[in-house]
């Protein structure tokens, strides 16, 4: 939905209304702690060298898949080299022939190779003596004969008051840049983050004690390393003999503070049988001692644990050996990791997005696996879970990416979003190795009530829509986010670079894009910590700094469009960031999604990265603060009712109160027949204590069986519009149908009776399926579903048909469509392509939807109910309110009337049967409205108590106000249109719109009538009551059976009345 005219209000820090409770018990799949597992690979590599100095490192110079094996060499005093073996794989090394220049001069004791910028290179860091650190960058341009060269920064750190040898280099928050790290003289690790986006770091911030000492004993065993591939340093303890003890770093969601944040979760990893001691056993066959040095960890085979992890480190071991000759010789073993686990978390999964279609909005839960595999949790739109109640209702698997591109897909690079503006969130994958470019499979859930799918691979309309950016390691490290900038209702595609700085394409209203260039400048801000919601509630995307140590949020909020020279290159405008939430957990397990349907965005926090227990503060809607939130006590200072005369007291309510409507299984009839007469207004006076309310029924009990009931009727609507194209199709489509085209001598031999098949050049026929040379395909005209009797071999309901609305049958179309599905004009869309609900996609199809995988398991063209929901299915309710809106002024004008009859004072010939006939249809149909709504409660039982599949034909055929529908549908409003036709006519008096359309379409009649007499002082206005009479006059039969046959039978029974002589005399004064 478009959004105009609508500002929201700023949310305020600590105003939000807590659910009361976990509104995620615990949900998703992890990998369990780290077992370790091994293969013995045996001596890959053999190395020879004049010196023995701990000379040997492996780093990852050509990019992260593997460690190049890399020898410090002194070439004269102050100058060295590096000699470099280029892993090429499968534990193949080649040697340059040339060494590398790292353009930094350190000795071994203080050489490390580590990711320093977080562009997946190593670069060389060397720790000075006094503990402080100094950079030289790898320039990424190394080729497979020659080495990368680097560029020298000089020092970006200070010591912290430890020397060199208590100095740790490690990615402890798992960002892909080290960080820098000490062990106190008790073995506890404390650590600075390596802050910033540029090539040296810009900042750092302390993070305090992140690992306690486990009393391993000595500290030089101390190392840190990314064991699992999950991007995450490990704490490992290498003994003399290399046995390795290991406790594996998780995220974590302790909230903290700078000095004291970024908390991790350790868990102690073992071997893959045991649940105690080391996880690596050590080459103790090798020698008793002084082995450590020569144990390494390193990406020798470059293969990941499992999809979507980094590759996993290998152990290697450095055999030595002095040779005659004073060399050394270096005998390289290596034992290749298969282990596995703590590298998934089940928080790493949550997803929010309104995969429903709930009318308000309100957001579900998507749990993603790594792999992409989706299951939704369903929003059953509580705001309160206290008592343990379950926030979400069932689940379901929704979505699998094998079965559309036949393979994995990171859940980093799936996105929740609405592509087509209807309100409901489609899927969205953006292929990292072809700059992002999108592809969309568009949600027909709300039009199926099934979890199908529209697949758009590379949509021609996204046409070079891409962002050469690439996602960081962290989960909200993404180079691509979808947000709703402008508020049409379609999400926008942003490109957001590490400094946070936004670039991209606004999508709009005719799925067309536009690039905007720079949407949001830089604010020195990490992408991770950026979000986008809705947190004002004026209907655009706001965006989201969240603090990662507290998880506090800060707000720029969003005010549209902007001339990008006034706006410093920014094409959007943005408000001065202002405080909107008080995080109370780490700001990488908070979320903002709006799960309450008030269209602003609530705070979502995960409370553990190893349970996925979550815990919301609800964002209140504008002016209003609840008073068990976690605010401050707030009256809105609502006025009493106007019959409470007595509030805060139950023991003594108002006697004239009416009572609540309570359904009875038994008779839920509460307007029973009135069988008293009167003769005076002061008799009815007197006697209006027995007369029978309607108002109970428009209470909380009917409406909760009309929700039941337009509930189903929206979930049918999907199959019934198919049916409808099944049943009726052939009456205004014409279809092409793909057709295979065989060999006629195929056919012949396999005995099949081919309606299309062909000789001309049979033998040279090249069929895209490729296993299939004999055929072809072709498009022909043929009739339309369910008619298969024209279609030629295979299994031909299959075919991929071309539907065609034949332009002289559009207006029967679409009345056709209201009469049997129910289902307004508006609300009737074509889909370019929707895929047969029991068709699989070929596998070949799994890249790129190339012209063949189209010609089989698709409809093109076929209409569908597009934004179909509950408020659209007729409620009689509506009806009944707009009459009783203006039926005060019926009664006091009907009264006027009668006194002026009584009086004489009306001698129009004619008029006084106008009086009668004409206001007879507008309370008939009230009547009937009325009584509709119970039929709708009674309708309502038997949907919770039955199957709804039985009953859903009964729904229809007894849809209540048009009950039942006979001959074509009214064309120009039909009755689904009666209660906001009467509301806008009953207020405004303008009957001219109306005339004109009973002129072009007299069936519409009714609703004018209608009209005239409800609003206002109409009854007693002379000119318009003829006209209402006139109107009914020029009304047959069929006119009326159009709403309904009860209300003809009651209007033929005024009309035998007032024809008879004496008609004017009994009905004008006592009727």
């Amino acid at each position: 939905m478009e959004v105009t005219g609508n500002e929201g209000c700023d949310k305020k820090p600590g105003n939000g209304i807590w659910s009361g409770g976990l509104t995620q018990q615990g949900s998703g799949v992890d990998d369990g702690i780290y077992y370790h597992n091994s293969e013995d690979k045996g001596i890959i590599l053999t190395a020879d060298s004049a010196w023995d100095r701990d000379q040997w490192r492996f780093a990852r110079l050509y990019g992260s898949k593997y460690d190049d094996f890399v020898g410090w060499i002194e070439k004269e005093p102050g100058q060295h080299r590096f000699g470099v073996w280029k892993n090429n794989g499968g534990g193949k090394f080649v040697q340059l022939a040339e060494d590398m220049d790292g353009r930094i001069y350190c000795i071994p004791r203080g050489l490390h190779f580590i990711d320093m910028n977080g562009d997946g290179y190593d670069d060389i860091v060397c720790i000075t003596p006094q503990g402080d650190l100094q950079l030289s960058i790898n320039n990424k341009d190394g080729t497979d004969t020659k080495a990368p060269t680097f560029r020298n920064l000089g020092q970006i750190k200070a010591n912290e008051g430890y020397l060199q040898d208590r100095v740790r280099l490690a990615d402890i928050d798992g960002d892909g840049r080290g960080d820098y790290c000490i062990l106190d003289d008790g073995g506890n690790v404390h650590c600075w983050r390596n802050g910033g986006t540029k090539d040296a770091p810009e900042y750092w911030q302390a993070l305090g004690l992140r690992f306690t000492a486990k009393g391993m004993g000595d500290m030089r065993g101390v190392r840190f390393e990314d064991i699992n591939g999950d991007g995450r340093d490990d704490w490992l303890w290498v003994s003399d003999t290399g046995q390795t003890t290991t406790w594996t770093n998780s995220r974590s969601c302790k909230k903290g503070q700078l000095g004291d944040g970024l908390n991790v979760a350790w868990r102690q990893g073992f071997w893959h049988d045991q649940s105690s001691g080391p996880t690596h056993a050590g080459v103790g066959q090798f020698g008793s001692s002084g082995l450590r040095n020569r144990v390494h960890f390193a990406r020798i085979y470059g293969d990941a644990l499992d999809f979507g992890l980094l590759p996993a480190l290998d152990y290697v071991f450095l055999q030595h050996e002095d040779l005659d000759s004073g060399y050394h010789r270096f005998t390289m073993r290596v034992w290749k990791n298969v282990g596995r686990g703590s590298a998934k978390l089940k928080a790493d999964g949550v997803k929010y997005c309104n995969m429903l279609g709930h009318a308000d909005g309100r957001m579900d839960y998507v749990w993603t696996m790594s792999k992409g595999e989706m299951r939704v949790y369903y929003n059953q739109g509580l705001t309160d879970v206290s008592g343990g109640k379950s926030f979400w209702g069932a689940n379901e698997i929704i979505w699998e990416p094998t079965q559309y591109v036949g393979k994995y897909l990171d859940r980093r690079d799936l996105h929740l979003m609405d592509w087509d503006g209807d309100g409901t969130c489609d899927i969205v994958w953006v292929d990292p190795d072809n700059e992002n470019r999108p592809s969309v499979w568009l949600n027909l859930y709300p039009y199926t009530g099934k979890w199908n799918w529209t697949p758009h691979l590379n949509p021609a309309s996204a046409t070079g829509i891409k962002c050469t950016q690439k996602r960081g390691r962290g989960i909200h490290d993404l180079s691509v986010r979808f947000a709703d900038l402008d508020g049409n209702g379609r999400d926008d595609y942003l490109c957001i670079e590490p400094n946070g700085r936004v670039t991209g394409w606004v999508h709009k209203a005719d799925n067309s894009w536009e690039a905007v260039g720079q949407i949001k400048y830089a604010e020195g801000a990490d992408r991770a910590n950026l979000r986008w919601a809705d947190v004002n509630g004026d209907g655009t995307a706001d965006m989201l700094w969240v603090d990662k140590f507290n998880g506090n949020a800060r707000v720029f909020y969003g005010r549209g469009r902007a001339n990008p020279a006034d706006n410093a290159g920014s094409s959007f405008k943005w408000d001065r960031p202002s405080d909107a939430f008080e995080g109370s957990y780490a700001g990488t397990c908070q979320y903002f999604p709006d799960l309450d349907g008030n269209n602003r965005a609530d705070l979502h926090s995960i409370t553990g990265t190893f349970t996925n227990q979550a815990e919301t503060w609800f964002s209140p809607s504008c002016g209003l603060t609840d008073r068990q939130g976690d605010d401050s006590s707030g009256d809105p200072n609502l006025p009493n009712p106007p019959w409470d005369t007595n509030p805060g007291n139950p023991s003594n309510p108002n006697p004239g109160d009416p009572q609540p409507y309570t359904p009875n299984p038994d008779d839920d009839k509460p307007l029973g027949p009135c069988t008293a007469t009167y003769t005076t207004l002061e008799d009815i006076e007197n006697d209006s204590g027995k007369i029978s309310t309607f108002c109970g029924i428009m209470k909380d009990g009917y409406d909760g069986y009309f929700d039941t009931f337009a509930k189903y009727i929206v979930e049918q609507a999907p199959d019934a519009m198919r049916q409808f194209l099944k049943d009726r199709g052939k009456e205004f489509f014409d279809c092409d149908i793909m057709e295979r085209i065989e060999c006629c001598r195929i056919c012949e031999f396999e005995n099949k009776n081919c309606r299309w098949c062909t000789d001309s050049n049979c033998d040279l026929i090249d069929s895209p399926w490729g296993s299939d040379p004999g055929v072809t395909w072709e498009k022909r005209a043929e009739a339309c579903p369910p008619d298969y009797s024209e279609r030629g071999i295979g299994e031909t309901w299959e075919f991929t048909t071309y539907w065609k609305l034949r332009q002289a049958d559009t207006e029967k179309f679409y009345d056709a469509v209201l009469s049997d599905v129910g289902i307004d004009r508006d609300k009737v869309k074509f889909a370019e392509w929707s895929q047969l609900l029991d068709h699989t996609l070929d596998p070949a199809c799994a890249h790129q939807m190339e012209d063949y995988c189209y010609y089989t398991g698709f409809w093109n063209n076929a209409s569908y109910d597009a934004d179909f929901g509950k408020g659209d299915v007729i409620n009689p309710k509506d009806t009944v309110n707009s009459a009783v809106s203006s039926i005060g002024g019926l009664r006091f004008n009907s009264t006027v009337v009668i006194m002026q009859v009584m009086a004489g004072r009306y001698v129009e010939e004619g008029f006084l049967p106008d009086i009668v006939n004409s206001v007879s249809l507008p309370v008939f149909m009230m009547e009937d409205a009325v009584t509709h709504m119970e039929d709708v409660v009674e309708m309502a039982k038997e949907i919770e108590q039955a199957d709804i599949k039985f009953l859903v034909l009964n729904f229809l055929s007894a849809l209540f106000l048009a009950l039942p529908f006979l001959g074509e549908a009214l064309p120009a409003l039909g009755f689904a249109q009666l209660g906001r036709f009467v509301t806008i006519f009953a207020e405004t008096g303008n009957t001219a719109l109306a005339i004109e359309s009973v002129v072009s379409d007299p069936s519409t009649a009714p609703l004018l009538i209608f009209s005239l007499i409800m609003s206002g002082r109409s009854i007693r206005d002379t000119n318009r009551l003829a006209r209402a009479a006139k109107l009914r006059a020029g009304m047959r039969d069929e006119d009326f059976n159009a709403f309904s046959i009860a209300i003809t039978s009651k209007m033929n029974k005024i009309e035998s009345v007032i024809r008879k002589d004496d008609a004017p005399l009994i009905c004008g004064r006592w009727g």
